[in-house]
C-alpha cells in the first residue's frame, strides 16, 4: 500500500521472490493454467511462467466485504491476511489501484490474489493507457525473450 509516498509490503511465505512478476489483465489471469510439479503456486498463461502478478484496475466491495479488482478484461478477489487488515480500512469502491501479490486458487476452485503491495493511482489520468501500452509491451518482451530463435532477428 503507498501511503504519504511510502509502500508497504506484505510477505507470503509461499512464494519465490526470486520469480518475477508479472503484469497481466486480469482476462488473462482467468485463463492461467498450474505448471504440472511439485510447487502448487506456479503458472503459466501462453508460455509465460509466473507465481505473482501486477494487476491494476477499479477496486469494487461487494456487501460481504470482499474486494475486487475489475480491469475491463474480468474481476478477480484479493486476499488479504491479517497483516493486510489496515489496507481495508484504506480501500474503497472505485479506487483505481495497482495491486501485486501471488495468484491462489480458492477452495471454491476460483481464483484471487493474496496481496503483497498495493499502491492508489486514482489521481493519475494517464493511468489506464499506459497500463494497456505496459502489458502487451512487457507480454510481447518475455515471449521475445523465451524464444532464442527470434532473437538477433530485429
Amino acid at each position: 500500500l503507498m501511503l504519504n509516498g511510502e509502500w508497504t509490503l506484505y510477505l507470503d511465505k509461499m512464494t519465490d521472490f526470486s520469480v518475477p512478476c508479472r503484469k497481466f489483465f486480469i482476462g488473462q489471469i482467468l485463463a492461467a493454467t498450474k505448471v504440472p510439479g511439485n510447487d502448487p503456486s506456479r503458472w503459466n498463461f501462453s508460455g509465460i511462467q509466473f507465481q505473482r502478478v501486477w494487476i491494476q484496475g477499479i477496486v469494487i466491495k461487494d456487501p460481504g466485504g470482499v474486494f475486487y479488482v475489475d480491469d475491463g478484461t474480468g474481476t478477480i478477489a484479493l486476499q488479504m491476511g491479517k497483516a493486510e487488515q489496515n489496507i481495508e480500512k484504506r480501500l474503497r469502491s472505485g479506487l483505481y489501484v495497482c495491486v501485486i501479490g501471488a495468484l491462489r486458487s480458492t477452495d471454491r476452485n476460483s481464483l484471487c490474489v493474496s496481496v503483497h503491495k498495493t499502491m492508489d493511482l486514482s489521481s493519475d489520468a494517464n493511468r489506464e493507457t499506459l497500463w494497456l501500452i505496459e502489458v502487451v509491451d512487457v507480454q510481447q518482451s518475455a515471449k521475445f525473450i523465451s524464444r532464442p530463435e527470434l532473437q538477433g532477428t530485429f
